[in-house]
């Protein structure tokens, strides 16, 4: 799913298990459920929305002491699934996240960045990003220690959708096809997604994003 998996895809640089301050009881399930399928239809208050990753590491051969710290992720917005087999998702999200890279790491060849310096290249990664990107590496012993920080990602999207199994595949209008795993228990939806391996040296990534009607 293009637009429920924009969580989904938090995780490829967004690391780590969190949920949003929400208090609703359904928040203390985020990332505990496995799919299960069920009746999706209806609209769907976001409450909440965490990944995980299968390491702190991050396996950069070219920084194998790199690790990922603590993150704070938070969604809100509505998604709805009509019994015309139409859907229409408006979310937005914030998400932040603490990344430690060693000094010793900005040295290549002859060059050596300081952790100001790695601010703007990571500030640069994420520049083609929706929403407000902002990076901050102070000096910390003999790291950096880089806060990494995306607001304001909305998403706004109609199209269809197919249930298959345990998965939804929604086509945006315009757009291509993609699915995802769910599961509802009561008046609790799941959008889940099974650890996939992101490449790169990233962990396998987990992620949940969990509404209420």
């Amino acid at each position: 799913m293009k637009a429920l998996s924009a969580c989904f895809a938090i995780g490829v640089v967004f690391l780590g298990c969190s949920s949003s301050s929400g208090s609703d009881a359904a928040g203390g399930t985020c990332g505990k459920v496995a799919a299960c399928g069920g009746d999706i239809v209806g609209t769907w208050n976001i409450v909440t929305a965490c990944a995980s990753a299968s390491s702190s590491s991050t396996s950069n051969t070219m920084c194998p002491n790199e690790s990922l710290q603590s993150t704070s992720l938070t969604a809100s917005g509505t998604a709805t699934f009509n019994a015309d087999m139409t859907y229409s998702v408006d979310v937005t999200e914030s998400l932040s996240e603490t990344v430690i890279v060693p000094t010793s790491c900005l040295t290549v060849g002859t060059t050596t960045i300081t952790c100001d310096e790695l601010s703007t290249a990571f500030g640069g990664a994420l520049a083609t990003d929706a929403g407000a990107p902002m990076a901050t590496c102070t000096s910390s012993g003999g790291n950096c220690d880089c806060t990494i920080s995306l607001s304001g990602l909305s998403t706004h999207e109609t199209g269809t959708y197919t249930l298959s199994n345990n998965s939804v595949v929604t086509t945006p209008m315009g757009g291509t096809a993609s699915s995802g795993d769910y599961c509802v228990q009561g008046n609790t939806l799941h959008l889940v997604s099974s650890a996939m391996d992101m490449g790169g040296g990233m962990p396998a990534v987990s992620t949940d994003i969990v509404a209420t009607k």
